[in-house]
């Protein structure tokens, strides 16, 4: 369970690039992966595309729902302990399967809004059922496998490129604009040895 900085773009792409080294350091995985918080990024963010191109990483409710639609927020102007801005969605539920093991998503709402007489928290809650079967997964197609490896590509350009624009690419950022790097030329090589690129083949 994560919290990620409240209002910068390079601390938050600093911590979700540290989650991609964790998750690096796991593979291959031996059970599934439920990452859950208040991530402080949009759908759709630099922050979002990196952390869900790079793990492959299943978001419970967009997957449930087909995408996000008008009026959904996690973090809603309407709660009476809202701090400040628009309504938005902030928080997740992560799922990523094995290659013996699937968990996929099986229902997910946004809940804990509270009543008249109390809210629980400035956020409102998000809950996922899932189903969790065992079976052999096969990998997935060539094609399948270069649109994740291009897509995560993209995911860490983009990041790399809001470093840059944000001028820290220097100092604290060094260590994840390497890392970053790291990952960029391994993607490039595409070495099916390589762990990074092995869980790709993962559905």
């Amino acid at each position: 369970n994560l919290h990620t900085h409240p209002n910068s773009v390079p601390v938050r792409i600093t911590q979700v690039t540290q989650i991609l080294t964790r998750f690096e350091r796991m593979l291959p995985l031996t059970a599934p992966v439920v990452v859950t918080g208040d991530f402080n990024f949009e759908p759709g963010s630099v922050e979002y595309n990196l952390l869900s191109s790079f793990t492959l990483m299943t978001d419970s409710y967009e997957r449930d729902h087909d995408g996000y639609h008008d009026g959904v927020c996690t973090y809603c102007a309407d709660n009476p302990l809202h701090w400040f801005g628009e309504s938005r969605v902030i928080d997740y539920i992560w799922t990523r399967s094995t290659a013996t093991s699937r968990i996929a998503p099986d229902g997910s709402l946004i809940n804990l809004r509270g009543n008249e007489e109390i809210t629980p928290s400035d956020h409102y809650g998000l809950r996922s059922y899932v189903t969790l079967t065992t079976q052999d997964s096969p990998r997935v197609t060539p094609e399948v496998f270069e649109t994740r490896r291009e897509t995560a590509l993209r995911a860490i350009n983009a990041a790399i490129a809001s470093l840059r624009d944000n001028n820290t690419t220097g100092g604290a950022y060094s260590a994840t604009l390497a890392t970053l790097n790291n990952y960029h030329r391994r993607l490039i090589t595409a070495d099916l040895n390589d762990p990074v690129l092995a869980q790709m083949n993962i559905p």
